[in-house]
């Protein structure tokens, strides 16, 4: 026999309807709450009942997993090694902000003549952007 069984996707904290061919209700919530769903109804789906549907002794099965209407699911479309590009980048913005930051106010005499840890931060800095644009064109490229 086939179960309607409406609940509470654990991760997305959305509203989902779950289709379940189990021998039983109690089996088709076990399979729900076995899969991490947080079951609020379970009902017969009537239309969905025809003879030799049911199993006796058999696996309660899945059919469909659908969610409900107006619940919205993300997905998640970065790989991995654009996410590490992205963070390089970033840190080295960040180090080379902090590094030329550092040499401008603790020497007085900065302005006038920059010491060598101000250039170097400044090419931190050119570079970790240059570095972060990439990725993010990468992960716009390859993944949308």
């Amino acid at each position: 026999m086939r179960y309607r069984i409406v609940g509470i996707d654990p991760d997305t904290r959305h509203e989902l309807a779950l289709i379940v061919d189990a021998p039983s209700d109690a089996a088709a919530e076990r399979v729900a709450r076995s899969r991490g769903i947080d079951v609020s109804s379970v009902r017969p789906e009537s239309d969905a009942d025809a003879p030799g549907d049911e199993h006796p002794g058999s696996e309660p099965k899945v059919i469909l997993t659908a969610p409900a209407p107006g619940s919205v699911q993300t997905i998640e479309l970065t790989g991995k090694p654009w996410k590490a590009i992205l963070l390089l980048g970033a840190a080295l913005m960040i180090l080379g902000l902090g590094a030329g930051s550092y040499a401008l106010l603790s020497d007085p005499r900065a302005l006038t003549s920059p010491p060598l840890l101000a250039y170097l931060g400044a090419g931190a800095f050119i570079g970790g952007l240059l570095v972060f644009i990439v990725g993010r064109l990468g992960a716009w490229w390859y993944h949308g």
